[in-house]
């Protein structure tokens, strides 16, 4: 027996009243009879309760009698061509088919078939390229993903390294300033007016960047140096290493090493440990040369196309190699203020080639004592020479001021009365290099005259070691005082014979 039209119509009434919850005694009795009868009518059953359940128009119940009949179904040998496999997997999906027409499992069931299709969806569109935003030069990084499965992240947004320490960091205003301990993508880019910092690239790879300074993180295993200092330890894992700057490209070979980048596109080189490859761009477009460099060596490459080459010495004081509390604690204490006040004796001041009667006066100074020389020789000049209390790292005075109280007087009839502020006035000799600045105003005859000059910029210092003495960069300036050698305040300023005192000369700290 099967089911013609006007038995499905009162088949899908009857069920329809039986999910409305209207379905009364009598008209049980007569689905009941239905599906006893008719295997068709019991498929159609299913096939009703399944679309149902689906929409969660409500909870499903199974009638008693129809649930006598389900086990039976697979015994039934004129089931509609095409019908479901029952029995055991019958009753498994009348089980599952009753839990998920229940509200709280349904609406679950149907976020998870949302979301399924949401990420088809997804996988079928091309993946957007995302550009982190910086404030300062243009990121010109680009990468582009290959290969099957899933997509590679790109690399304009990939995160390579971190901020893992930090000590009285000052960011510059011109750049992004990064949350302590922050994660770093490619294309970050990072300025440091001054302060140390250090970041561990995901490779291995440490970076000590001291301020000033302009970095860039380029790729997994590589960085830019625009301005600045930095020392980079590199271990095994990370061996490959690049450190990029306006003039040289430095690839590790497994060391510890120190770069500088100035103003005037120099870059200095040190070896602390290991080896690394320097490689510059050639003159006119050449071929690149690159330069193996071993442990204990430094090279300077200078000029804004960085042909030119040469060796100089080793300076490893003026790098920090690791971010220990010892480190930061010796460097601060070298970089204490340096002080002569003269009060109890010359503290170690000498006169160079052209000064002689130097001697400590007890009295007499702007305040206190003072020390004095007069010219030996006609035509010529002489400085007093600092002691070593004014050597060594003076970083610290980067960008405030040496002052000191000068007194010029007469010995007999001058033979030329004229002064010159001497574009020499002071000189400092440190990290390889030579600054000097004038003075902004002549010393008085025959009293103190107080001066301030600034250790910064600003067209004060000039670089006395170069032909023609350009403009020393704030770089140089701060290279000097990262490890000074040598300290000399002129004497003379005027033809004829004539003395000199100074006192308080003071390298004022920064505050």
């Amino acid at each position: 027996m099967t089911c013609d039209d006007r038995q499905y119509e009162r088949l899908f009434r009857l069920l329809d009243d039986w999910c409305d919850g209207s379905l009364g005694a009598e008209q049980i009795g007569q689905l009941d009879r239905l599906l006893h009868d008719d295997p068709a009518a019991r498929w159609q059953y299913l096939c009703y309760m399944n679309v149902h359940g689906g929409l969660g128009l409500g909870g499903i119940k199974v009638l008693s009698p129809v649930a006598e009949l389900l086990p039976e179904l697979h015994q039934d040998s004129d089931l509609p061509t095409g019908s479901p496999v029952l029995g055991f997997l019958g009753n498994g999906a009348r089980w599952t088919r009753e839990y998920f027409s229940q509200p709280g499992p349904l609406s679950i069931l149907a976020a998870t078939i949302f979301m399924v299709c949401v990420v088809a969806i997804l996988d079928i569109l091309p993946a957007p390229t995302y550009t982190p935003i910086h404030i300062g030069r243009n990121n010109t990084t680009s990468s582009t993903g290959s290969g099957t499965g899933l997509r590679p992240v790109d690399d304009k947004f990939k995160f390579v390294a971190r901020i893992t320490g930090l000590h009285n960091c000052r960011w510059s205003p011109e750049g992004l300033a990064p949350i302590n301990f922050d994660f770093l993508q490619t294309g970050r880019e990072l300025k440091l007016d001054s302060g140390l910092l250090q970041i561990t690239y995901k490779t291995g790879a440490k970076v000590v960047l001291e301020g000033p300074v302009e970095f860039k993180v380029e790729k997994e295993n590589a960085c830019r140096l625009e301005l600045g200092k930095l020392t980079a330890k590199v271990s095994e894992q990370a061996v490959g290493f690049t450190v990029e700057t306006p003039t040289a490209t430095i690839c590790d070979l497994g060391t510890e090493f120190g770069v500088t980048a100035e103003q005037s596109g120099s870059t200095e080189v040190h070896i602390f440990i290991g080896e690394v490859e320097v490689q510059r761009p050639g003159r006119n477009g050449a071929v690149a040369t690159v330069q193996r460099l071993k442990a204990g060596q430094a090279v300077r490459i200078d000029g804004s196309d960085g042909s030119g080459l040469q060796a100089i010495k080793l300076n490893e004081r003026r790098f920090i190699r690791e971010m220990s509390l010892a480190a930061i604690t010796k460097r601060a204490a070298s970089s204490a203020v340096a002080t002569s006040t003269f009060d109890a004796d010359a503290e170690g001041w000498t006169v160079s080639v052209g000064g002689s009667s130097f001697i400590h006066h007890a009295t007499g100074g702007a305040s206190g004592g003072y020390i004095q020389a007069e010219d030996s020789l006609k035509d010529d000049f002489f400085y007093f020479i600092a002691p070593e209390a004014f050597h060594g790292d003076r970083s610290r005075a980067y960008r405030s001021h040496l002052a000191f109280d000068l007194l010029i007087r007469y010995i007999g009839k001058p033979e030329n009365k004229s002064m010159s502020k001497r574009t020499d006035a002071v000189v400092i000799t440190g990290g390889g290099k030579s600054i000097a600045a004038g003075v902004p105003v002549l010393p008085k005859l025959n009293e103190w005259t107080h001066y301030n000059i600034p250790l910064c910029g600003l067209g004060h210092w000039r670089r006395v070691d170069r032909p023609g003495s350009p403009p020393a960069s704030e770089q140089d300036i701060l290279d000097v005082l990262s490890d000074i050698n040598d300290l000399r305040i002129r004497g003379e300023f005027m033809g004829g014979k004539d003395t000199a005192g100074l006192d308080n000369v003071v390298l004022q700290r920064v505050k």
